[in-house]
């Protein structure tokens, strides 16, 4: 919800907080972890969406399992500090 959004002081920018950010963070800075709180939680269903005769037609096709992806990706935002 909008409760998770955050605004830079120095530039602006609208994020969400995802996980953590409860201290002092960096402006566009990358949340590197998963959100599972148990194995449970680890798998995401897949659909196929369909439109057929007006109707939307939904069918589960199977599921991913979650997994951490190591990334070199820098943010978006101006890199300053934030309390």
């Amino acid at each position: 919800g909008t409760s998770n959004l955050r605004k830079c002081p120095h530039c602006g920018l609208v994020w969400a907080k995802v996980s953590g950010c409860d201290g002092e963070t960096t402006c566009g800075n990358i949340d590197g972890h998963l959100d599972v709180r148990s194995s449970d939680f680890s798998q995401l269903a897949t659909f196929r969406f369909n439109w057929a005769d007006r109707r939307l037609e939904i069918n589960k096709l199977g599921f991913k399992t979650v997994s951490r992806v190591r990334s070199s990706r820098k943010g978006v935002g101006c890199g300053k500090r934030i309390n």
